[in-house]
């Protein structure tokens, strides 16, 4: 079994994988649309679905030291109600970035504590709470679970992880 981590430590080690998701005006404006997630080895930022990313625009993400590197909407995420961005294909800088690890959702029990990282712009926001409820198997709900978790905004693109620090 992965090692049960305190909630501080799920915290300080997510924050490392947490991105902002930006979109710019021909101005060079920004404008905040989501927090994201570096999800495994690929180079691949995990997202809410309800930034309602596009595909063939480009998105700036902005890492925690400050860089911003330009990604687009790629294919179908392993989660429901998400979406995947990864590097286009012209971006020069591309930094090899830390994913935090994907747990099989088989593994998880009902009851078991769980973690919800969002932000309010550059601001973390940490809600916990515990898996109330497996839907039934359907496409919709591929891969889903139900929390008791009251987050304090939606469209801020929370990340759920379990104990071991795993979305």
């Amino acid at each position: 079994p992965a090692e049960v981590q305190s909630l501080s430590q799920i915290v300080e080690n997510a924050q490392n994988s947490l991105v902002s998701i930006w979109m710019k005006n021909r101005n060079g404006e920004g404008t905040y649309l989501a927090t994201g997630a570096v999800i495994g080895d690929k180079n691949t930022v995990l997202v809410f679905d309800g930034a309602n990313l596009q595909r063939n625009e480009p998105y700036y993400v902005r890492l925690n030291d400050g860089r911003e590197v330009k990604m687009e909407r790629k294919d179908e995420p392993p989660f429901s109600g998400m979406r995947i961005l990864g590097y286009v294909e012209d971006e020069a800088e591309k930094p090899v970035l830390k994913g935090l690890k994907i747990s099989p959702l088989a593994v998880e029990k009902l009851g078991a504590n769980v973690v919800a990282l969002g932000s309010k712009m550059d601001n973390y926001v940490v809600s916990t709470g515990i898996i109330a409820e497996f839907p039934e198997t359907t496409e919709a709900a591929k891969n889903s679970v139900v929390t008791d978790i009251n987050l304090s905004s939606s469209a801020s693109g929370w990340i759920l992880l379990n104990t071991s620090g795993n979305v």
